[in-house]
């Protein structure tokens, strides 16, 4: 059934995040999950992005808070973090490189995504 495919799918991601923080050599680019409630909304979601992301958007959030003039606005993060971003590709680009079942698992995972949304599902 369709939760079926959601916990394998999340458990792929739980494997793939976890072989790749263990063997990315740099804390910031550990992908970690959370629960969150997102703007709008109370239902918390799962959300997982990089630790370099999460302080990003926390030191922006207290910068825009300490000089909030009325009209500031939230600057683009992806700049402020585009270092760390290419960083975190070409880690992953050397471990799939390195290790075929990291691809192979990355393969898998998008796969079972795509047959999912054939299906009407939302991973």
């Amino acid at each position: 059934g369709e939760s079926w495919n959601n916990n394998k799918i999340k458990s792929i991601y739980i494997l793939i995040y976890n072989f790749y923080n263990a063997n990315n050599g740099n804390k910031k680019l550990n992908i970690v999950c959370s629960q969150v409630a997102l703007t709008g909304t109370r239902i918390p979601q799962r959300v997982c992005e990089p630790v370099f992301l999460t302080e990003a958007r926390s030191q922006e959030t207290r910068r825009f808070v300490q000089e909030f003039s009325g009209v500031a606005e939230l600057q683009s993060l992806e700049a402020n973090v585009k270092i760390e971003t290419n960083e975190m590709n070409a880690v992953y680009a050397a471990l799939i490189d390195k290790y075929s079942s990291f691809a192979e698992a990355l393969l898998v995972l998008e796969d079972l995504k795509a047959r999912l949304e054939e299906l009407g599902g939302q991973p």
